[in-house]
């Protein structure tokens, strides 16, 4: 499906970071629905400090349906409302402009709370090597990215075992995904998180 244009608007919120510093979507609720829209670099510029969760914004991009049936939305421009429209919709529900397919955030969700189910688990080597190389930091530095996106309650850190590759320290396992992480330090953690327990990471 060739990509479309898109002019919708609804209230703003939250931003969806990366690397802690980069917006890379604004979640935007449209008529009872939540829309993923990313953000490219060139857009980035547009959103100024007046541009905050529970703003309301028209956001205008392209639209394209991928093959699995997901929705992608690429914002082009954003345009955050006059005072007096915002004055106007802050106690209304969201504009009843809707996007005409359907929404992959929904399937986004979903996707995101099956990754993040009662077997997500983050092993890491609890053994002396690992540890030397700031195992125990690596833990710590894990509960907090969960913590500080709400996910520690679905996604547990734990030590375990030696896994064997004591040589490429320190070393930890996702799981359910069963991936491996070896010579894994703090600043891959945020990457960490996002690609397996976010809807973003999809």
């Amino acid at each position: 499906m060739k990509a479309q244009q898109f002019d919708v608007s609804g209230q703003l919120l939250d931003f969806v970071i990366k690397k802690g510093v980069k917006v890379k979507f604004l979640r935007l609720a449209v008529a009872e629905r939540e829309y993923w829209i990313k953000v490219p670099k060139e857009v980035r510029s547009q959103l100024d400090g007046d541009i905050r969760p529970g703003c309301w914004l028209t956001v205008t991009g392209t639209q394209k349906l991928k093959k699995s049936g997901k929705l992608k939305l690429k914002a082009e421009s954003v345009t955050l409302w006059s005072p007096a429209e915002q004055a106007k919709h802050c106690s209304q529900p969201c504009s009843e402009q809707s996007i005409p397919v359907s929404s992959e955030p929904s399937e986004k969700q979903k996707a995101s709370k099956k990754k993040a189910g009662s077997a997500a688990k983050i092993l890491v080597c609890g053994k002396s090597k690992c540890q030397k190389r700031n195992g125990a930091g690596l833990c710590q530095a894990l509960q907090q990215e969960l913590s500080d996106r709400g996910l520690d309650q679905q996604v547990q850190v734990k030590t375990t075992g030696c896994l064997k590759k004591c040589k490429h320290a320190p070393n930890a396992v996702v799981l359910p995904h069963k991936t491996h992480y070896a010579k894994l330090n703090t600043a891959q953690v945020s990457d960490l998180i996002e690609k397996h327990f976010t809807s973003s990471g999809e």
